[in-house]
């Protein structure tokens, strides 16, 4: 399996040399690799997205298909949702599906399951 970089280099939407900067930048900025290429605005959000979902094997969910979303603070509190930019989407059970906008993000999606399991 291929990864996010390797991706984005096989389907030539960067240069190499454009990838690497932008590799190392995030590297020095502590940042995700997808944040890095987010803010480099040299590929736009949408092609990055289904890049990331291929790559990791995530679903795809595009928010502009709700209408409206019924966020119950009781399972995500707002907080949470804007500090790692996640979105509860379904419970089932004691289970929590959320929507978040950087998979790649250990370290959020740890913090979200230490928070929710306090819920």
């Amino acid at each position: 399996m291929q990864g996010l970089v390797e991706h984005v280099r096989n389907e030539g939407l960067l240069t190499p040399g454009a990838l690497n900067r932008i590799v190392e930048q995030a590297k020095s900025d502590g940042v995700t690799r997808v944040k890095g290429l987010l803010s480099s605005n040299l590929i736009d959000s949408s092609t990055l997205a289904k890049i990331v979902s291929d790559t990791y094997g995530v679903p795809l969910f595009d928010l502009k298909t709700l209408d409206e979303p019924d966020l119950d603070e009781r399972f995500t509190p707002l907080a949470l949702i804007r500090k790692y930019r996640a979105l509860p989407l379904r419970q089932r059970g004691n289970k929590i599906f959320l929507g978040i906008a950087d998979p790649t993000n250990k370290s959020a999606i740890g913090s979200l399951q230490t928070q929710l399991m306090k819920h």
